[in-house]
């Protein structure tokens, strides 16, 4: 009888703490974004903080300083980005509007491409009279106005709620300075906190927390910096051309170069753009030059980056990103790499633990964990 109290007991306490967690998580669910984010800025800043705090001997004074150095090096220019990128999208539309420059470019492209369209109008009359098509011409103009239609349709939603949201970016800009000024004080002391309440053996949750930490600075901070690296070295001759949106077309590759060869998608036809407007040797330079440098930037940073951690498979990468982003959103961007960092520790681990009578280097790990 005894036995069954204390089993209802014990029931009744996990209940009631599952029930408290589940109301906890949906208290703090508006706001996870900004403690992922917070807690992946502390991380990249941490080693100034604690080089601050050396010569302080003061967490307050080393935390003010170490979230300054984030706002001067992060958040501002990410923040003048957004404001570029935004004047950029409105010009845009502009652009695209039907007595915008754009309409004057388009012109000037279909008398280039006259005697080719011609051509093509001539097989498309040939292939109707054997009834394989009803299209009977190439009409340029209506097929970039249409585009332009739904380019606007797509893009004016978008610069509308940047422009809206421009409160809640400084709301969650607030609460995410807070995050990281009181994440700096107590980071040290978070494996402690997390060993604490976790189930699992200590030794195993220090293999974990180091494994996951030093994945997720090699896989999502390494993997943004190749990205920026990438995008910034073949937006420069960008600006030389004066490609039009540099910003917008910046951004574009940095989300791209996140994949394999990804921002070949932007400066391929922005190069083949130019060779059809005349000018050929730019154009050309532009994609040769984009082929390459892609490939020596990762080549030179990706290996340094990454030295001696944990790596992702491209092909997990691609698909964790896509999936994040499809899943959650543009944040996804973020949470897709980090589950599947979190999945790949936590399979480290299990071979360190469970597999460790069989693997001598795994079981001396574990025991000096």
């Amino acid at each position: 009888m005894q036995v069954s109290r204390i089993n209802i007991k014990d029931t009744f306490f996990i209940i009631l703490l599952v029930m408290l967690g589940l109301v906890l998580l949906r208290v703090f669910a508006p706001f996870m974004d900004i403690i992922v984010i917070a807690l992946i800025v502390v991380q990249l800043f941490y080693p100034i903080f604690k080089y601050t705090y050396y010569f302080s001997q003061s967490k307050g004074f080393a935390s003010i300083l170490s979230t300054i150095l984030v706002f001067v090096f992060v958040f501002i220019p990410l923040l003048a980005i957004i404001i570029l990128a935004t004047t950029e999208v409105v010009n845009l539309v502009q652009q695209l509007a039907p007595n915008g420059e754009a309409s004057e470019v388009v012109s000037q492209l279909e008398e280039k491409l006259r005697p080719t369209i011609q051509e093509m109008n001539n097989i498309l009359l040939r292939l109707k009279d054997l009834g394989l098509t009803q299209q009977t011409e190439v009409n340029l103009p209506q097929i970039v106005n249409d585009l332009a239609t739904r380019l606007q349709d797509l893009v004016l939603p978008v610069g509308t709620a940047i422009v809206s949201g421009a409160i809640n970016v400084l709301f969650y800009l607030f609460l995410l300075t807070l995050s990281i000024l009181y994440l700096f004080v107590d980071f040290d002391r978070l494996p402690q906190f997390l060993t604490r309440f976790s189930p699992l053996d200590n030794r195993i949750d220090k293999i974990l927390i180091t494994k996951f930490t030093e994945t997720t600075r090699a896989v999502i901070i390494g993997n943004f910096l190749v990205a920026f690296a990438q995008a910034t070295a073949v937006i420069v001759p960008m600006i030389i051309m004066q490609v039009g949106a540099p910003v917008l077309l910046w951004i574009s590759m940095v989300l791209l170069s996140l994949v394999p060869v990804g921002a070949g998608l932007i400066f391929a036809p922005v190069g083949a753009l130019l060779i059809i407007s005349g000018r050929v040797a730019e154009g050309t330079f532009l994609i040769v030059y984009g082929a390459i440098i892609i490939n020596v930037v990762d080549a030179a940073l990706r290996p340094r980056l990454m030295k001696g951690k944990v790596q992702l498979h491209p092909l997990i990468i691609i698909f964790s990103v896509i999936g994040g982003i499809s899943a959650f959103g543009p944040i996804g961007i973020i949470y897709g790499p980090l589950i599947a960092v979190f999945f790949t520790s936590l399979i480290e681990v299990y071979n360190l633990q469970f597999n460790k009578y069989d693997q001598p280097d795994a079981k001396s790990a574990v025991e000096s964990a």
